[in-house]
Protein backbone atom coordinates (compact mmCIF):
# COMPACT_ATOMS: atom_id res chain seq x y z
CA UNK A 1 0.00 0.00 0.00
CA UNK A 2 1.39 3.41 -1.04
CA UNK A 3 1.36 6.06 1.77
CA UNK A 4 0.91 9.85 1.01
CA UNK A 5 3.27 11.81 2.46
CA UNK A 6 1.58 15.29 3.06
CA UNK A 7 3.97 17.07 4.56
CA UNK A 8 6.29 16.98 1.51
CA UNK A 9 3.61 18.97 -0.98
CA UNK A 10 4.58 21.98 -1.98
CA UNK A 11 2.07 24.35 -2.71
CA UNK A 12 2.41 26.82 -5.69
CA UNK A 13 -0.09 29.29 -7.26
CA UNK A 14 0.65 30.00 -10.92
CA UNK A 15 -0.76 33.44 -12.38
CA UNK A 16 -0.09 33.69 -16.52
CA UNK A 17 2.11 36.87 -16.92
CA UNK A 18 2.82 38.66 -20.21
CA UNK A 19 5.64 36.43 -21.77
CA UNK A 20 7.44 36.28 -25.21
CA UNK A 21 5.41 34.67 -27.30
CA UNK A 22 7.58 31.90 -29.41
CA UNK A 23 6.88 31.06 -32.90
CA UNK A 24 6.47 27.68 -34.34
CA UNK A 25 6.93 26.85 -38.16
CA UNK A 26 4.63 23.66 -40.06
CA UNK A 27 6.48 21.11 -40.85
CA UNK A 28 3.86 19.35 -42.55
CA UNK A 29 0.15 18.10 -41.91
CA UNK A 30 -1.96 15.11 -42.51
CA UNK A 31 -5.49 14.18 -43.05
CA UNK A 32 -7.94 10.75 -41.99
CA UNK A 33 -11.36 9.74 -42.56
CA UNK A 34 -11.78 9.78 -38.64
CA UNK A 35 -11.53 11.63 -35.09
CA UNK A 36 -7.72 11.22 -33.48
CA UNK A 37 -6.00 9.75 -30.96
CA UNK A 38 -2.57 10.11 -30.96
CA UNK A 39 0.93 9.46 -29.21
CA UNK A 40 4.64 10.44 -30.35
CA UNK A 41 7.15 7.81 -29.76
CA UNK A 42 11.14 8.75 -28.67
CA UNK A 43 12.03 8.40 -32.84
CA UNK A 44 9.53 11.32 -33.07
CA UNK A 45 7.07 8.66 -35.25
CA UNK A 46 3.17 9.05 -34.38
CA UNK A 47 1.10 6.45 -33.31
CA UNK A 48 -2.69 7.28 -34.02
CA UNK A 49 -6.22 5.85 -33.52
CA UNK A 50 -8.78 7.20 -36.05
CA UNK A 51 -11.61 5.30 -35.21
CA UNK A 52 -11.25 2.13 -36.85
CA UNK A 53 -7.62 1.67 -37.54
CA UNK A 54 -4.05 2.23 -35.39
CA UNK A 55 -1.85 4.04 -37.89
CA UNK A 56 2.00 4.66 -37.91
CA UNK A 57 3.62 7.69 -39.37
CA UNK A 58 7.53 8.03 -39.87
CA UNK A 59 9.35 11.75 -38.31
CA UNK A 60 8.35 12.68 -42.41
CA UNK A 61 4.70 11.78 -41.70
CA UNK A 62 4.59 8.60 -44.09
CA UNK A 63 2.68 5.70 -43.59
CA UNK A 64 4.32 3.06 -42.29
CA UNK A 65 1.57 0.57 -40.99
CA UNK A 66 -1.57 0.47 -40.12
CA UNK A 67 -3.55 -2.46 -38.40
CA UNK A 68 -7.19 -2.63 -37.84
CA UNK A 69 -8.21 -3.33 -33.89
CA UNK A 70 -12.35 -2.98 -33.96
CA UNK A 71 -12.08 -5.95 -31.52
CA UNK A 72 -10.34 -3.46 -28.99
CA UNK A 73 -13.29 -0.47 -28.98
CA UNK A 74 -12.80 2.60 -28.98
CA UNK A 75 -9.18 3.73 -28.01
CA UNK A 76 -9.21 6.88 -25.34
CA UNK A 77 -5.49 6.71 -24.82
CA UNK A 78 -2.14 5.87 -26.28
CA UNK A 79 1.09 5.43 -24.61
CA UNK A 80 4.34 5.48 -27.25
CA UNK A 81 6.95 5.77 -24.18
CA UNK A 82 7.84 2.21 -25.02
CA UNK A 83 7.68 2.04 -29.35
CA UNK A 84 8.17 -1.87 -28.51
CA UNK A 85 5.34 -2.10 -26.16
CA UNK A 86 3.02 0.49 -27.02
CA UNK A 87 0.04 0.97 -24.59
CA UNK A 88 -3.70 1.02 -26.08
CA UNK A 89 -6.60 1.98 -23.16
CA UNK A 90 -10.05 1.04 -24.27
CA UNK A 91 -12.37 2.96 -21.52
CA UNK A 92 -15.46 1.29 -22.98
CA UNK A 93 -14.25 -1.83 -22.71
CA UNK A 94 -11.96 -1.24 -19.63
CA UNK A 95 -9.58 -2.95 -20.80
CA UNK A 96 -5.20 -1.94 -21.82
CA UNK A 97 -4.02 -3.83 -24.57
CA UNK A 98 -0.19 -3.85 -26.16
CA UNK A 99 1.22 -3.33 -29.56
CA UNK A 100 4.77 -3.42 -31.05
CA UNK A 101 6.69 -1.30 -32.93
CA UNK A 102 5.09 -2.48 -36.18
CA UNK A 103 1.70 -2.34 -34.63
CA UNK A 104 1.00 -6.00 -33.53
CA UNK A 105 -0.90 -6.91 -30.92
CA UNK A 106 0.54 -8.55 -28.14
CA UNK A 107 -0.98 -11.35 -26.79
CA UNK A 108 -1.05 -9.51 -23.04
CA UNK A 109 -4.59 -7.90 -22.55
CA UNK A 110 -5.28 -6.47 -19.31
CA UNK A 111 -8.90 -6.80 -18.02
CA UNK A 112 -9.17 -3.95 -15.64
CA UNK A 113 -12.34 -5.66 -13.92
CA UNK A 114 -9.75 -8.41 -12.70
CA UNK A 115 -8.03 -5.67 -10.42
CA UNK A 116 -11.59 -4.88 -9.19
CA UNK A 117 -11.49 -1.95 -11.50
CA UNK A 118 -15.30 -0.93 -13.46
CA UNK A 119 -14.31 2.59 -14.37
CA UNK A 120 -11.06 3.74 -15.64
CA UNK A 121 -11.03 6.89 -16.80
CA UNK A 122 -7.06 7.45 -17.36
CA UNK A 123 -3.45 4.84 -18.00
CA UNK A 124 -0.39 5.90 -17.94
CA UNK A 125 2.87 3.20 -19.21
CA UNK A 126 5.44 3.23 -16.30
CA UNK A 127 8.93 2.93 -16.98
CA UNK A 128 9.14 0.17 -14.20
CA UNK A 129 9.02 -3.11 -16.30
CA UNK A 130 5.50 -4.97 -17.56
CA UNK A 131 3.68 -2.55 -15.00
CA UNK A 132 0.97 0.51 -16.24
CA UNK A 133 -1.04 2.91 -13.86
CA UNK A 134 -4.89 3.51 -13.82
CA UNK A 135 -6.96 5.74 -12.35
CA UNK A 136 -10.86 4.26 -11.37
CA UNK A 137 -13.12 7.17 -10.89
CA UNK A 138 -15.70 5.51 -9.19
CA UNK A 139 -14.19 5.14 -5.62
CA UNK A 140 -10.96 7.45 -6.15
CA UNK A 141 -8.16 4.31 -6.62
CA UNK A 142 -4.84 4.32 -8.32
CA UNK A 143 -3.26 1.22 -9.11
CA UNK A 144 0.13 0.19 -10.56
CA UNK A 145 -0.87 -2.98 -11.78
CA UNK A 146 0.60 -6.04 -13.86
CA UNK A 147 -0.23 -8.70 -15.96
CA UNK A 148 -1.97 -10.55 -13.38
CA UNK A 149 -3.74 -9.61 -10.14
CA UNK A 150 -0.78 -10.53 -7.79
CA UNK A 151 0.99 -7.83 -9.26
CA UNK A 152 -0.46 -4.01 -8.20
CA UNK A 153 0.17 -1.57 -5.68
CA UNK A 154 -3.14 0.85 -4.61
CA UNK A 155 -3.19 4.03 -3.71
CA UNK A 156 -7.36 4.37 -1.64
CA UNK A 157 -9.08 7.73 -2.37
CA UNK A 158 -6.64 9.36 -3.98
CA UNK A 159 -8.73 12.34 -5.31
CA UNK A 160 -9.52 13.25 -1.34
CA UNK A 161 -5.96 13.00 -0.28
CA UNK A 162 -4.36 14.96 -2.87
CA UNK A 163 -7.46 17.40 -2.87
CA UNK A 164 -8.48 17.53 -6.03
CA UNK A 165 -12.34 17.65 -7.48
CA UNK A 166 -11.45 15.35 -10.64
CA UNK A 167 -8.59 13.95 -11.86
CA UNK A 168 -9.06 13.72 -15.86
CA UNK A 169 -5.59 12.45 -16.92
CA UNK A 170 -2.71 10.79 -15.15
CA UNK A 171 0.91 10.92 -16.57
CA UNK A 172 4.29 9.05 -15.38
CA UNK A 173 7.30 10.79 -16.45
CA UNK A 174 10.41 11.03 -15.69
CA UNK A 175 10.17 8.26 -12.49
CA UNK A 176 7.11 10.91 -11.20
CA UNK A 177 3.45 10.41 -11.40
CA UNK A 178 1.56 13.62 -12.60
CA UNK A 179 -1.99 13.76 -11.97
CA UNK A 180 -4.03 16.32 -13.86
CA UNK A 181 -7.26 18.01 -13.10
CA UNK A 182 -8.28 19.99 -16.53
CA UNK A 183 -9.86 22.73 -14.08
CA UNK A 184 -6.53 23.92 -12.99
CA UNK A 185 -4.30 22.03 -10.79
CA UNK A 186 -1.51 19.77 -11.16
CA UNK A 187 -0.24 17.31 -8.29
CA UNK A 188 2.85 15.35 -8.78
CA UNK A 189 3.45 12.26 -6.78
CA UNK A 190 7.04 9.94 -6.82
CA UNK A 191 6.95 6.50 -8.10
CA UNK A 192 6.09 5.19 -4.42
CA UNK A 193 3.18 7.38 -3.48
CA UNK A 194 4.71 10.30 -1.81
CA UNK A 195 3.52 13.60 -2.57
CA UNK A 196 5.55 15.76 -4.06
CA UNK A 197 4.28 19.26 -4.79
CA UNK A 198 0.91 20.58 -6.28
CA UNK A 199 0.66 23.48 -8.77
CA UNK A 200 -2.64 25.80 -9.39
CA UNK A 201 -3.08 26.79 -13.39
CA UNK A 202 -5.73 28.20 -14.77
CA UNK A 203 -8.33 25.92 -16.34
CA UNK A 204 -6.43 23.87 -19.42
CA UNK A 205 -7.01 21.20 -21.61
CA UNK A 206 -3.71 18.91 -21.34
CA UNK A 207 -0.02 18.99 -20.60
CA UNK A 208 2.79 17.55 -21.91
CA UNK A 209 5.62 16.98 -19.98
CA UNK A 210 9.16 17.28 -21.80
CA UNK A 211 12.03 16.50 -18.52
CA UNK A 212 11.79 19.65 -16.16
CA UNK A 213 9.24 21.23 -18.44
CA UNK A 214 5.69 21.37 -18.31
CA UNK A 215 3.66 21.98 -21.78
CA UNK A 216 0.39 23.51 -20.43
CA UNK A 217 -2.32 24.02 -23.33
CA UNK A 218 -4.48 26.95 -22.09
CA UNK A 219 -7.56 28.05 -24.59
CA UNK A 220 -4.87 29.86 -27.26
CA UNK A 221 -1.40 28.66 -26.32
CA UNK A 222 0.52 26.50 -24.58
CA UNK A 223 2.40 27.96 -20.85
CA UNK A 224 6.03 26.44 -20.53
CA UNK A 225 6.69 26.00 -16.92
CA UNK A 226 9.84 24.56 -15.20
CA UNK A 227 8.91 22.34 -12.31
CA UNK A 228 12.82 23.18 -10.90
CA UNK A 229 13.42 26.63 -11.48
CA UNK A 230 9.65 27.27 -10.54
CA UNK A 231 8.88 29.67 -13.27
CA UNK A 232 7.34 30.23 -16.72
CA UNK A 233 9.49 30.06 -19.29
CA UNK A 234 7.32 31.44 -22.43
CA UNK A 235 4.36 31.10 -24.63
CA UNK A 236 3.42 29.17 -27.49
CA UNK A 237 0.77 30.31 -30.08
CA UNK A 238 -1.29 27.20 -31.28
CA UNK A 239 -4.03 26.76 -33.74
CA UNK A 240 -7.16 26.94 -33.19
CA UNK A 241 -8.87 23.63 -32.13
CA UNK A 242 -5.82 21.94 -31.59
CA UNK A 243 -4.50 19.39 -29.17
CA UNK A 244 -0.45 18.75 -28.48
CA UNK A 245 -0.18 15.10 -28.46
CA UNK A 246 3.91 15.13 -28.29
CA UNK A 247 6.87 16.93 -27.77
CA UNK A 248 10.38 16.04 -29.08
CA UNK A 249 13.05 17.84 -29.29
CA UNK A 250 12.30 21.58 -31.03
CA UNK A 251 8.92 19.64 -32.42
CA UNK A 252 5.49 19.37 -31.45
CA UNK A 253 2.72 17.31 -32.81
CA UNK A 254 -0.89 18.72 -32.80
CA UNK A 255 -3.91 16.79 -33.79
CA UNK A 256 -7.28 18.59 -34.90
CA UNK A 257 -10.23 16.36 -35.42
CA UNK A 258 -9.20 13.73 -38.20
CA UNK A 259 -5.88 15.92 -39.06
CA UNK A 260 -2.30 15.63 -37.52
CA UNK A 261 0.27 18.51 -37.76
CA UNK A 262 4.34 18.75 -37.35
CA UNK A 263 5.57 22.09 -36.17
CA UNK A 264 9.00 22.93 -34.91
CA UNK A 265 9.59 25.87 -32.65
CA UNK A 266 11.78 28.71 -33.60
CA UNK A 267 14.73 30.55 -32.22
Amino acid sequence: MFKLLSFLCLFVHIIVFGQDTLKMKLIWEKSFNGNLVGSIDEQQNAILFDDSEIIKLNPMGELLFHQSVKSLGKIKEIDARNPFKILLFSENQQSINFIDNSLSLQNETIELITFDLNNVVSTSGSDQMDKCWAYNQDNSILKLIGKNEQQFQTIINIKQLVNLTSIDKIIEANNLLYLLDFSGKVVILDIYGNLKSTYDFTEYKTIIIDKDNLYIQLKENILIYNITQKKQLGIIKIPINSVVIGKNGAFLFFTEKNKISKFTLLN
